[in-house]
């Protein structure tokens, strides 16, 4: 295998489906996000995208089977929006295959009449906080007011968004497709659930969804449990290594600082 390969695996019809992608990013906060819409709303697998940039290995299943490094795409029309959901194991290991990888999957998407893009990511902030803010980019003002509307806010910070989660917008708008980036503020180096879980109330608000969040709620306690844990670890540490009659206002027992 030389370049990208996507396999349908069903052939489905949707109506003017609205693709989000949730692959891996900061805090993995697009792919827990993603991957919980799919269970939740029981979404059927239909294709699956194979590259030669993906890392090197597969995966051991649970039942000692294995499993090809992939990106793949679920569908559901249950509801009152139909939804391609976009999952994968890993992003490209080079600049250039993120291009070749995106470019696929615009082919999917204008395939099944895609009418606008979702892209799900965190924000990183380098600490957790308590009520965390979505923050978006999106291809065009009148999508940027949509979105405002419902709390998403929009800083003039500059910058850029790496990776899908900023490439598939940028080379959609090459083909005139709309969308927008919705990024969770998160710590960036923890697997964030309760990040996931606020970008899934968005969602279920703008696209009218019903997916439940309780199991993320609960895992997000158990994350916070651990991040705590680690925090005192740290701090007890610090303090131990702290030369006696010295004190240093930069040390605290926050790690996530």
């Amino acid at each position: 295998m030389e370049n990208p390969l996507v396999i349908i695996e069903k052939e489905v019809k949707l109506k003017d489906p609205v693709l989000i992608e949730g692959l891996p990013g900061l805090g993995l906060v697009g792919k827990i996000a993603a991957e919980h819409i799919i269970s939740e709303l029981k979404a059927k697998k239909f294709a699956s995208l194979y590259s030669p940039d993906f890392p090197p290995q597969v995966t051991i299943k649970k039942d000692g089977t294995i499993k090809n490094m992939s990106t793949d795409f679920y569908y559901y029309d249950g509801g009152k929006q139909d939804l391609i959901i976009v999952v994968g194991d890993h992003q490209g290991m080079s600049p250039r295959s993120h291009y070749s990888i995106i470019d696929k999957i615009l082919d999917v998407a204008e395939m099944q009449g895609v009418s606008q893009f979702i892209t799900l990511g965190g924000y990183g902030i380098g600490r957790m906080v308590k009520e965390p803010a979505i923050l978006g980019a999106a291809t065009s003002k009148k999508i940027v007011h949509e979105y405002k509307k419902h709390g998403v806010e929009f800083r003039n910070v500059g910058g850029s968004i790496v990776g899908a989660a900023g490439l598939l917008l940028g080379m959609g708008m090459l083909k005139k497709f709309e969308g927008i980036c919705l990024m969770c503020e998160t710590h960036g180096q923890v697997a964030d659930p309760k990040a996931a879980k606020k970008l899934i109330e968005l969602l279920n608000t703008v696209l009218k969804l019903n997916v439940t969040t309780n199991r993320l709620e609960e895992q997000a306690k158990e994350a916070e449990e651990s991040i705590k844990k680690l925090q005192e670890m740290v701090g007890m540490k610090q303090k131990l290594l702290q030369p006696e009659g010295m004190v240093n206002k930069e040390s605290s027992p926050s790690y996530f600082r």
